[in-house]
């Protein structure tokens, strides 16, 4: 896979939001969401892989980040192998 330049030249996306903890929570818990979508071209909506949301100590933020960063590549290994393997179908209206 290759990173591009541009969304109309991609054809996964991968989202990540995180928020900074509460004034009164700092050290505690930072909140993250992600998704990952594929382009099409067919229509208005793009198609969601999958999506997660999660909360992680702040102390521990590079092994939280290694999880995700995990979770992200066997979502996009499997979206792979099944649009290979013939099981991804997708008729356009």
């Amino acid at each position: 896979m290759t990173s591009v330049d541009t969304y109309i030249d991609s054809v996964m996306q991968i989202s990540i939001v995180c928020s900074d903890p509460d004034e009164d929570k700092v050290g505690s818990v930072s909140n993250y969401s992600y998704a990952i979508t594929t382009l099409n071209t067919d229509g208005h909506y793009d198609f969601q892989i999958t999506h997660g949301v999660g909360t992680c100590g702040t102390r521990r933020v590079d092994e939280c980040a290694e999880g995700l960063v995990a979770e992200i590549d066997s979502a996009i290994s499997d979206a792979i192998r099944h649009v290979k393997d013939g099981t991804f179908k997708y008729k356009a209206k």
